[in-house]
């Protein structure tokens, strides 16, 4: 029999130690105009299920339901189930959230009277069975689900669910600076997962290493050179599991690519490290998804990796091989140029990737430049925003380091959230880039999933943000929050955050 530990307990101080079953958080957002009814309940064997679902849903609101599964030595888990129905008021559509019990409880909608863009009438789909685990406990299930009217029908927006098209239901005449956009950082560090560095001398590992507490000096507090292994340095570098072509699928419409030169030829690094992927990879998969979703964009930020050789030359070559692809690039008389450089409105940059320049000087003409900026290491940026060669304002946070294990919190509450609280009120187009990314005396991925049930990540932090606060609804919100690099988006809620991201802008008619 598994313990289970959530966030939630009913339990006075007098029977802390009875065993809880397994808690289900789920997050209703309802961004139509009509009137969600409760209309239909029953569960059985749900220690907590019927009475936490509420009896309206209005719209414009979000609603947090908590749920729990029972679990016991003498119950059989596999039975557990529960039914809540709601149906439109105004139109008499309906949908179905279903729980029910396989290996652990998972949560599931059923469109029973109504059709989405996404989904068929009578179809169901699961939007969360995958939940955090630290070694024998495990946190609660975490779901989000989100349904949007648009003119040509409803979309959804829920975990577990891939976002490929989404930008097509945001207005054309939006600016990007005005949206919220989910992104990753170190984009291409995944192919570290593969074994790159397994090949690695010891001698070769340790100069790495070397040159990884140069850029940050707090790893040598935690971790001495004598215990380097290939593994070791993976954790401290990898900051994504997905590939380029799955995280643009998930929502992801940032990329943040880091380049240096080898054997005449572009190729992805991080922090010196050589990551076996060509920048003509990174490209091939980014245009394959617009020729497949042309109503998106992506804005690629394109940097020099370390202090090596100038890339701009090759960089600029690559682009003008596919020049069509790029924002602000035209073909004049047999020549290829750069004639825009602002930060677009989305009808212009649809099917287009925005170069976010962070090479080259005032000279390089690519892109909206951010070579020069005063772009703030290990900072955030003050009032005023910074401001361009081409009179661009920006806000840019990327304190990265150092974080430890008895400072976690301190990423999100002293430097993400200020940035977001001010991005979303600022109704000017001054672009907001807010990273959620850090290291330094803990890996990546221990500051963006969370240590143990202490702690629930940056990424967590910045979903659960958004959720109201106990068992209540609230307005829905919608904002502004610029371009927002993570690293492992996909954690802790299995991509709850990307979707949960997205939601935060407007939807209209799709182009």
């Amino acid at each position: 029999m598994k313990q289970f530990r959530g966030f939630l307990f009913k339990a006075n101080q007098k029977n802390i130690n009875k065993i809880m079953g397994q808690g289900a958080k789920i997050l209703l957002t309802n961004k139509t105009p009509y009137t969600w009814k409760k209309t239909h309940q029953d569960s059985y064997q749900m220690a907590e299920w019927n009475s936490h679902f509420p009896e309206t849903v209005f719209p414009g609101t979000s609603v947090y339901v908590y749920t729990e599964f029972e679990e016991g030595v003498t119950i059989t888990e596999k039975d557990d189930n529960g039914t809540i129905e709601y149906t439109f008021e105004e139109t008499g559509e309906s949908f179905q959230i279903l729980a029910g019990y396989v290996d652990e409880g998972d949560i599931r909608i059923f469109f029973k009277n109504i059709q989405t863009l996404q989904n068929a009438k009578g179809s169901t789909i699961t939007i969360g069975s995958q939940r955090k685990q630290y070694y024998s406990q495990y946190e609660d299930l975490f779901v989000n689900f989100t349904i949007v009217k648009t003119s040509v029908g409803y979309i959804t927006i829920a975990r577990d669910q891939n976002n490929p098209d989404w930008m097509k239901y945001v207005s054309e005449d939006k600016n990007l600076a005005q949206l919220t956009i989910p992104g990753t950082h170190d984009s291409c560090t995944y192919t570290l997962k593969n074994g790159i560095l397994d090949t690695m001398s010891s001698d070769i590992l340790a100069d790495v290493f070397a040159g990884m507490v140069a850029l940050i000096p707090a790893l040598s507090v935690f971790l001495p050179v004598g215990a380097i292994t290939a593994e070791i340095i993976k954790n401290i570098t990898i900051c994504q599991t997905m590939d380029i072509s799955t995280q643009l699928y998930k929502g992801i419409r940032f990329l943040d690519i880091r380049l240096g030169k080898k054997d005449g030829d572009l190729y992805a690094y991080h922090g010196g490290i050589y990551l076996n992927l060509t920048f003509k990879d990174v490209l091939d998969a980014t245009y394959d998804f617009l020729q497949k979703y042309p109503s998106e964009t992506v804005i690629m930020s394109i940097n020099k990796d370390g202090d090596g050789d100038d890339i701009s030359g090759l960089v600029e070559s690559a682009i003008e091989s596919n020049y069509n692809m790029w924002y602000g690039v035209e073909k004049k008389d047999n020549k290829i140029s750069w004639t825009k450089f602002d930060i677009p409105n989305l009808k212009d940059a649809r099917k287009k990737i925005v170069l976010l320049r962070r090479f080259g000087d005032n000279t390089t003409q690519m892109g909206i430049n951010a070579s020069t900026l005063i772009w703030p290491d290990n900072g955030t940026n003050p009032v005023p925003p910074v401001v361009n060669y081409n009179n661009l304002d920006f806000y840019i946070q990327d304190n990265y380091q150092p974080y430890y294990l008895w400072n976690l919190d301190s990423k999100f509450d002293d430097h993400a959230k200020k940035l977001i609280d001010a991005s979303k009120t600022d109704k000017s187009n001054t672009l907001y880039i807010n990273f959620m990314s850090g290291t330094g005396g803990v890996y990546p991925q221990t500051l963006a999933n969370g240590y143990m049930a202490n702690f629930i990540g940056t990424n967590g932090k910045l979903f659960e943000n958004y959720v109201p606060q106990q068992q209540q609804s609230s307005n829905v919100v919608t904002e502004k929050l610029g371009i927002i690099p993570m690293d492992f988006p996909e954690t802790p809620y299995n991509g709850a955050v990307i979707g949960q991201l997205i939601s935060l802008n407007s939807f209209t008619d799709p182009s």
